[in-house]
């Protein structure tokens, strides 16, 4: 067996290099682990200020805040420390009150590593904004109704500013905004808009992107922090899971109003040639100026001064005055004529048209119209009496009131009156009759049943 010399062995450089620098680490770790050997340590580690809340009190900012620990212990120890090691948070009891809280930061262990205490963090606290959380507030849209604004939006050639807006329908599902958000900012909102903020001048409907606003009872926009607006997905008629989306703008549909003065006319039935409506009849107003979409007032103007005719069958001097209703579909108004006008609950209009009778000159009188029993002899003319039979009268007089200028009424006797009834081949024993004057000057007063003669229909006589 061969033997190894020791002084060979420290001949050998090589050797004795890596042995010298063996024990020089052992030397080195034996040093930093010693107890004099403590040092301090900055861990940079994040903080999330999400979920935090004491109650119904909750942090409403949602942010990252770098924090700086510092830690004191053995070399070798905090020399292994990442951030996954500290655990970062806020001290939930320091929020008292909703409003700006200031909150301590506090860092503790997050695993099983040791040999160190924490000494402190940077910052110390944080001042954050806590309040309840609102999380959802509907604020209904009318269908119809001007839920939007645009200010700074004309019709073409007209200083008056005016226009008719309101959202898409396919903008806002259900016509429902929702808007969450911390209570002190929700309580202030009074109602949500979308607002347009273009200036260019119209002469046509127009679809603008609006920004969604949020305003307060006195119409002033709200400068809300950290409210959300959100709309369905779809509507919740149609689905009650519809999922909510993030929105701030909608599409407004900006049309351009216009004013039209509508003059009042009126049809008038059965007027002797000789007899001036104009001079009997005044309309009080004579007429109205509206104000709508143009499209809208294209559809109704035709028909809204349109009022009811005058029928002179039925017309007598003790009519002095009527009132004619004019309803306006929502979505037009009538400018000015306050008191005519009544705004009904469904945005309908009603404006209430006067027709005055003025009767000056005008009398009326009542005639004992003697017929007979003998159609032969009868102030009444038959007309189509049936083949092979005999007519005989069974009415013998009418009482027929007229109405007309005075002059003209006065001289008017019997002689006056004629009239034909067409039989038609009936065998029905009732007939009307409408008498008629030989004078253009007085008219027959007809009323609600006008003139019946009764006649009995035979086979005649051998």
């Amino acid at each position: 067996m061969k033997r190894v010399s020791f002084s060979r062995l420290l001949r050998n450089d090589r050797l004795m290099m890596v042995c010298s620098l063996l024990l020089a680490i052992t030397v080195w770790y034996f040093v930093i682990s010693g107890s004099s050997n403590i040092s301090t340590r900055t861990i940079t580690c994040t903080l999330n200020t999400v979920g935090v809340s004491n109650g119904s009190l909750q942090v409403i900012e949602e942010k990252n805040v770098t924090v700086d620990v510092v830690v004191e212990g053995a070399w070798s120890d905090i020399l292994q420390l990442t951030q996954e090691d500290i655990r970062v948070q806020l001290n939930a009891a320091d929020i008292q009150n909703a409003g700006n809280c200031r909150l301590n930061v506090v860092a503790g262990r997050n695993s099983q590593k040791g040999g160190y205490e924490i000494l402190s963090t940077s910052p110390s606290f944080i001042t954050l904004f806590c309040d309840e959380w609102v999380e959802g507030q509907e604020f209904t849209v009318e269908a119809g109704e001007v839920v939007a604004e645009a200010p700074h939006v004309s019709a073409e050639g007209d200083e008056r500013d005016i226009h008719a807006i309101k959202v898409e329908e396919a903008a806002l599902p259900g016509g429902k905004m929702i808007v969450q958000g911390p209570l002190s900012e929700v309580s202030r909102i009074d109602r949500v808009a979308a607002m347009v903020y273009r200036e260019t001048a119209l002469s046509a409907k127009q679809v603008f992107e609006g920004d969604v606003v949020a305003m307060d009872a006195n119409g002033a926009v709200l400068d809300l922090q950290y409210c959300k607006f959100l709309r369905y997905a779809e509507s919740p008629a149609d689905n009650p899971d519809a999922p909510l989306m993030d929105i701030t703008a909608l599409n407004v549909e900006v049309t351009v109003k216009e004013r039209r003065e509508i003059p009042f006319t009126y049809e008038v039935l059965n007027v002797p040639s000789g007899v001036d409506i104009a001079d009997i009849l005044t309309l009080e107003p004579t007429s109205m100026i509206v104000e709508g979409e143009q499209e809208l007032l294209n559809t109704y103007a035709d028909k809204l001064g349109q009022l009811k005719a005058v029928d002179f069958d039925t017309l007598s001097t003790a009519e002095k005055a009527v009132a004619d209703l004019v309803e306006l579909p929502a979505g037009l108004t009538v400018i000015g004529g306050d008191k005519y006008v009544t705004v009904q609950e469904d945005g309908t209009t009603h404006l209430n048209v006067g027709k005055k009778f003025d009767w000056s000159g005008y009398s009326r009188r009542t005639f004992t119209w003697q017929i007979g029993s003998d159609i032969s002899n009868s102030p009444i003319r038959f007309q189509n009496v049936p083949v092979g039979k005999t007519v005989r009268m069974l009415t013998n007089e009418l009482q027929v009131t007229v109405f007309g200028k005075k002059a003209a009424v006065d001289a008017l006797n019997v002689k006056n009156f004629s009239a034909t009834v067409d039989m038609n081949d009936s065998s029905l024993g009732t007939y009307q009759v409408r008498p008629v004057l030989n004078t253009n000057e007085a008219w027959v007063y007809y009323g609600s049943t006008g003139y019946t003669i009764y006649v009995s229909i035979e086979q005649p006589t051998t």
